[in-house]
Order: C-alpha cells, then structure tokens, then sequence
C-alpha cells in the first residue's frame, strides 16, 4: 500500500520564508517614502482645513482674524516656523496680537516642518475674507526627506493653492544643506 503525503517540507518553507523576506526588506524603503509623502499630504490639508477656517471666521464675524506662529500658544511668535506650534484668534483692535485666549492652537510635531516665507509671519483675514500683504508660501515636508517637500501658497485674496517644491525649497525645509 502506498502512503500518500500532503504538506511542505522544511526545506520548501525555508525557501518561502527566505523569498518573503527578500521581498520585504526591498518594498521597505518604498513603502517608508510613501507613508512620508502621507503624513506631509495629511498635515498639509490640516493646515489648509486652518486657513479656510480663520477666511470663513472672518467673514461670518466680520472681524479681523489672526494666525501666526505661536511656542506657547498665547502670542504670536516672530518666526517663520510654523510646526512649532501656531495659533488663531481674534485681533478687533488691530494690534497684530490675539484680543481674547485663542480659538484654535495647533502644530508641535517635531517629525514635521512647515515654513513659511519671511515676508509675512502673521496672517491678517479681513472681514471680506482677503488676506492683507503679499502672497505667502508655505513649504511642508518631513525633517531631514527633501523628497517629501510641498509648497502651500496664500494669495492676497485669501485662496489657498498647492504648488510644487523646487529643489531649493525642499532642501531649505527638509534642514539640509
């Protein structure tokens, strides 16, 4: 009578075991590049669900509405970096500091930058929903990966648009020389 196997030997599960791993430590870093590239998007469409919140509450309060970048969370810091933390608020008296306690703190992700341009450091919304001064650029990316680099702009009129990062941009966000 003739016996009749079924299964893998340890030989033939050695193999698959050896392949699976090869193919893993070569999908890796692709997968890391992705998941970087995510997380930028991801805080990116924060930061813009941000600017059309501080348009939309200057419209419906008909005040001025202020966001800059805060350390604290209760003034507005005179630095380009916004990853360290920023705040929205109030300014009826138009000093360029928050009237109240801010409406909405955010940022302070140390694996994440966001840096915007050194003509505008504080954002003024108008009551119509403009943006007083130039237009600001704000570049996102992960510390130390130019690769994951993206540009968010602001224009005078208060719209938010995504715009490519150039070389130069994207090293000078990432930290790198």
């Amino acid at each position: 009578m003739r016996r009749r196997t079924t299964g893998w030997t340890l030989i033939e599960t050695v193999i698959a075991c050896a392949l699976l791993a090869l193919l893993a430590a070569l999908a890796a870093p692709a997968l890391g590049r992705v998941l970087a590239r995510q997380r930028v998007l991801g805080a990116g469409n924060e930061f813009v669900g941000v600017l059309h919140h501080a348009r939309t509450l200057a419209i419906g309060s008909g005040a001025r509405v202020l966001l800059c970048p805060s350390r604290e969370g209760r003034l507005c810091a005179d630095d380009t970096r916004w990853d360290r933390g920023w705040l929205l608020a109030l300014d009826r008296d138009h000093d360029d500091v928050p009237d109240a306690a801010p409406l909405l703190r955010g940022g302070s992700d140390a694996a994440l930058r966001i840096v915007s341009t050194r003509g505008r450091i504080r954002l003024r919304f108008r009551p119509d929903g403009s943006a007083a001064g130039s237009n600001v650029t704000f570049a996102l990316c992960q510390a130390g990966r130019a690769d994951t680099a993206r540009l968010l702009v602001l224009s005078n009129s208060g719209r938010v648009r995504a715009a490519a990062a150039g070389t130069a941009a994207a090293a000078a966000c990432a930290g790198l020389p």
